[in-house]
């Protein structure tokens, strides 16, 4: 899924809840903080695996990956 793709995607949940995108990214933040900022070492484990360019993964990143994720699981090659 490209990036345009997913800021689609993200807009039309925006949209549904009657908020800006912005305030969707910022909650997609929020969770990604709390997942990296996580006390279970585990946890923060998963979080180092997503691909990413900076320090944390952006909420296209993460959406991308997500997706990649999915697409794996439910049609595996």
């Amino acid at each position: 899924m490209s990036e345009e793709q997913i800021m689609q995607v993200l807009q039309k949940v925006a949209d549904q809840n009657g908020v800006p995108l912005t305030t969707v990214l910022k909650e997609i933040d929020r969770v990604i903080d709390g997942g990296m900022d996580s006390p279970n070492p585990q946890i923060r484990v998963r979080w180092k695996r997503i691909p990413r360019k900076g320090v944390k993964p952006t909420a296209v990143e993460l959406m991308a990956y997500l997706v990649d994720r999915v697409m794996d699981q439910a049609f595996p090659i």
